[in-house]
């Protein structure tokens, strides 16, 4: 029976060791094509947070449930663009020699995506007067972030080693948690000055200013790391078996054979070599926590404007700015817990980092980060006698503090935890991480809906006076997620690191290119 550090050395063998990821890592080669897309992108989607929950509910008067419905409505849209947004950013070139090819899917994903969603925002400040504009406008943006976030990952994932993962995808979190902080503050701002109706139209005019300029960016810069990766001589550490299938007499039965199995085929062959129960742990969990976020985006605007506050829209601004400046604070430390690295020189001289460290790192910062959410979310919503608006204002900053500071704390975990299961080779990382995607992205579409049903349930049992006890009971609802996330990273802690599967099929679009390769280094050699 092999031991986990022979197991993990065994598991690590998917990870290319090519000498071109010698320095690729450092953040200054990730400025341009990655971190300043990511705050523009941040920073646009930011400045909807305050705004669309208000002028769902105030202009077009629409009902918790339906608030959380049209928030949830981008995430419904990343769900349905997962999986062709994998497959865009897997398209890679003919191989122009024996050892090595030039993947380009990611880069196309990632200038169709950030071109894409400033064409949403621009049509949605135009045409988006209703509930069902509205609906249309956010299922189109959550698929074009979905193609732009899924060829960064892969991206990413090809020019980035797995020591230093954890890192660069925590600072990409970071970045993010910048756009996040300061576009709250400016939507505030237009809400206050234009109302809700044109503020609303000011802000989507703005987001579409902010992204448009993002597609040359891209295409200027991210074709220099495009050039710099081969494939590994042996693309997965497992043993290959031969599978046979009967062969239908019929040709019509054949193809319709063909027709049957390709799900089945495709779905095994973009997963073949993961580790099966780190996957499914790691999914559940990553799920629950983009739950858990896209309650919080919900939640905090709703506490604060409907709940015991009673803020006017101004300072629902600032609340959420405030909450994501503690989020971005936080963020670093992220970034060190999942690389398991050493907080002094001496311990970090002592012991070497080993991928089962790593593994743990990643767990644990999920189970921090979750306990926090627990806590934060539920001091939120603590009810409060309505001549103590002072202390509801109070518990609405602390709680909204302690919710920052987690998410903080879970800064790229999702993109960290899927591109250290994503396999190595370029022509099926994108593939699998648009899977990954619509695993974990389930939890944006099931968060607002479930936080709002609740509060839609109080509100019925209430009636019309249970305003703030609907938006607690809303709060307490992401609380209650976030507890079973954390429960989620216990049980992704105890798994055995480096558990490999011993059944792989050979894919007819990856032999040539393994067999150029390993003919290229033996030439070379």
């Amino acid at each position: 029976m092999p031991s986990d550090d022979a197991s993990a050395d065994a598991a690590d063998i998917r990870v290319p060791t090519s000498h071109q990821h010698t320095g690729e890592h450092r953040l200054r080669s990730y400025v341009l094509p990655v971190l300043l897309p990511t705050f523009l992108t941040f920073m646009a989607s930011g400045m909807l947070v305050p705004v669309l929950p208000l002028y769902a509910a105030a202009a077009l008067k629409l009902p918790p449930h339906a608030v959380g419905n049209v928030v949830g409505t981008r995430g419904v849209g990343g769900i349905f663009f997962a999986v062709p947004a994998g497959l865009l950013a897997s398209f890679a070139s003919t191989p122009e020699s024996s050892s090595s090819f030039i993947p380009r899917g990611d880069r196309t994903a990632m200038c169709m995506g950030v071109l894409a969603t400033a064409v949403c925002y621009a049509l949605t400040a135009a045409y988006a007067r209703g509930v069902e504009t509205l609906t249309i406008s956010r299922f189109a943006a959550g698929g074009s972030y979905m193609i732009w976030q899924v060829g960064q990952q892969a991206y990413v994932k090809r020019t980035c080693p797995n020591e230093h993962r954890g890192t660069v995808l925590s600072t990409v979190g970071l970045v993010a948690r910048s756009g996040q902080f300061v576009g709250p503050i400016v939507g505030g701002e237009l809400l206050h000055t234009f109302g809700i109706s044109d503020g609303t139209v000011a802000a989507f005019t703005l987001a579409a200013a902010l992204t448009l300029p993002l597609t040359p960016l891209t295409l200027m810069f991210a074709h220099k790391r495009a050039e710099c990766t081969q494939l590994p001589s042996t693309p997965y550490a497992t043993t290959t078996t031969t599978t046979t299938t009967a062969t239908p007499k019929s040709a019509f039965l054949a193809k319709l054979a063909t027709v049957a199995r390709w799900p089945y085929d495709a779905a095994r062959r973009v997963l073949d070599g993961v580790p099966k129960r780190r996957l499914a742990f790691s999914a559940l969990a990553c799920a629950l926590v983009m739950t858990v976020r896209a309650s919080r985006e919900y939640v905090i605007p709703i506490l604060a404007h409907q709940g015991f506050a009673k803020m006017p829209a101004r300072e629902v601004g600032i609340v959420v700015a405030f909450s994501s400046l503690l989020d971005l604070m936080c963020s670093p430390l992220s970034g060190r817990i999942m690389d398991a690295k050493r907080w002094s020189k001496a311990a970090a001289g002592a012991t070497a980092i080993t991928p089962r460290d790593r593994a743990l790192g990643r767990a644990r910062s999920g189970m921090a980060s979750m306990m926090l959410f627990v806590v934060g979310l539920s001091v939120m919503s603590l009810p409060v006698p309505s001549s103590r608006r002072i202390a509801a204002c109070v518990l609405l900053y602390a709680g909204g503090a302690l919710a920052g500071i987690a998410n903080g704390l879970s800064s790229g975990l999702v993109m960290t935890l899927g591109t250290d299961l994503a396999p190595a080779d370029a022509t099926r990382t994108g593939s699998f991480l648009g899977v990954w995607r619509l695993l974990s992205d389930l939890g944006v579409f099931i968060g607002p809906l479930l936080t709002g049903a609740v509060g839609t349930a109080v509100l019925a049992h209430d009636g019309s006076g249970g305003e703030e006890a609907a938006a607690c009971a809303s709060g307490y609802a992401g609380a209650a997620m976030a507890a079973c996330a954390c429960g989620a990273f216990m049980l992704l802690a105890g798994v055995p690191y480096g558990e490999v599967t011993t059944t792989t099929t050979t894919t007819s679009e990856l032999v040539p290119l393994v067999r150029a390769n390993e003919s290229g280094a033996a030439a070379s050699s």
